[in-house]
């Protein structure tokens, strides 16, 4: 029989170090690396989170719409032959924004243990997120200068397939990304936000990757094949692409309402990380 305040419970494990808490009193420490039982197993509800950091999460959300409308405005206005400076700012504005976005929605959580956060997958979405956009500007500059100059077409093509190579990052940090709103709403109540998440990043790292294979075909004169996958795209970006801006204008509300409901900022005593 549990002692009185002896944690009880299915698998009630340290937040630190995976420790089985079972047994353990309620205001002690974890036996095997000392952490305060209290916080390692402290509610992990959205409302219950750190506010600065819900915000910080709450605003990469609302930076990503930001960019999805960029990029629907670039759709309906920009123009590859000849290009414009104009095509360039509105593409590199509606890359900027996607990676801030992104960038703010992986901000680490305060005085949360190793084991219930995903440091890696975190690194590696910023990290496929700051390379698929660094793909996304070279290419741009390559087709523009090749458009706008017949002068050193060899190495505007050296560069272009560069960032072609560079943007293969993107179908895997889209559904990085998803898979980390996923993650924030499964700590949302009721729902299934994190679901819709999971098919969202899916379907648009698939159309993402029908349209660099598209552009493959473009260069390799696979005119088929590149129609075929341009289709693709598409037909994916109409469905899965105003699926998820829907997505995200939920997710940024059901966060908000996490700010709302937590009246304890404890971020303002711990501050935030980068």
């Amino acid at each position: 029989m549990a002692a009185e305040g002896a944690i009880a419970g299915e698998f009630p494990s340290c937040d630190e170090c995976g420790y089985d808490l079972r047994g353990s009193p309620g205001d002690g420490r974890c036996p095997e690396c000392g952490r305060e039982i209290a916080r390692a197993l402290r509610d992990r509800s959205m409302a219950a989170a750190d506010v600065q950091w819900v915000r910080r999460v709450r605003a990469g959300v609302g930076v990503t719409v930001a960019a999805y409308l960029v990029y629907a405005l670039a759709g309906f206005t920009i123009q590859i032959v000849p290009p414009r400076v104009y095509d360039l700012a509105v593409f590199w504005t509606a890359g900027l924004l996607e990676v801030l976005g992104v960038w703010w929605v992986s901000t680490p959580e305060p005085d949360v243990g190793r084991m219930r956060d995903p440091r890696r997958q975190r690194q590696l979405l910023r990290t496929l997120a700051v390379i698929a956009g660094v793909g996304r500007v070279v290419g741009s500059v390559a087709v523009a200068l090749g458009g706008m100059s017949r002068r050193w077409p060899g190495v505007m093509e050296r560069t272009f397939v560069i960032g072609l190579v560079l943007c293969a990052a993107w179908p895997a940090a889209t559904a990085l990304f998803y898979g980390r709103l996923a993650d924030l709403m499964r700590r949302v109540p009721g729902g299934l936000l994190h679901r819709q998440a999971v098919v969202i990043g899916w379907g648009l790292a698939t159309g993402i990757a029908s349209f660099l294979w598209g552009v493959v075909g473009l260069i390799f004169r696979r005119v088929q094949i590149s129609d075929a996958a341009f289709t693709v795209f598409g037909l994916e970006l109409v469905a899965f692409g105003l699926w998820g801006l829907g997505l995200l204008v939920m997710c940024w509300r059901a966060i908000a309402g996490g700010v709302n409901a937590n009246k304890a900022p404890v971020g303002a005593a711990q501050g935030l990380q980068l």
